[in-house]
């Protein structure tokens, strides 16, 4: 028991200064030179994608404020390459310990979010999307030994899923 109360204080340490823990087997959190298996995710990029349904992007003339609708049901969905190695929730979890970032296979909801915005004078015409930002890369399983050596198992997965909240996005048309 006290083992396991001191390795979770080291987790959560090396969480809140910026390191990663990587997430054993299916549960939980190991790592920390335990031996076992981890699954560490790389993140190689991060885009926007606008949502899918009625009134998920407006465009209009300068000086014009553009708003979404607060009550219209969007979409956004994400690929897990999952395999026999490394689960789609595994993946998903790995991605959120080594970003930070809670993320999703897919994104959907009537959004409680309310974008406006103006177009400046500076735009014959100007678009608001709402969408989310999805993030990209790659999660590896490893088996660690006790002495922190790590050996590749398996495939890696690659991901592409979106952050699980919305976001809004402004450009310029013209």
């Amino acid at each position: 028991m006290k083992k396991s109360i001191i390795t979770s204080a080291m987790a959560l340490a090396l969480v809140a200064s910026g390191g990663s823990v990587a997430m054993a087997g299916e549960q939980g959190v190991q790592g920390l030179c335990e031996g076992g298996y981890v699954n560490v995710a790389s993140n190689t990029g991060v885009g926007f994608q606008q949502a899918t349904g009625l009134n998920s992007s407006i465009t209009g003339n300068r000086g014009v404020t553009l708003a979404i609708s607060t009550s219209t049901t969007f979409t956004v969905t994400g690929t897990v390459s999952a395999n026999t190695d490394i689960s789609v929730g595994a993946a998903l979890a790995a991605v959120k310990v080594n970003t930070g970032v809670s993320v999703a296979a897919s994104k959907a909801g009537t959004t409680s979010a309310s974008g406006a915005w103006v177009v400046p004078d500076t735009m014959n015409v100007g678009r608001l999307q709402i969408g989310a930002m999805k993030y990209r890369g790659s999660v590896t399983r490893y088996r660690e030994s006790a002495s922190c050596a790590r050996t590749k198992v398996g495939t890696s997965v690659s991901y592409n899923v979106p952050k699980n909240e919305w976001h809004f996005m402004t450009s310029k048309v013209s």
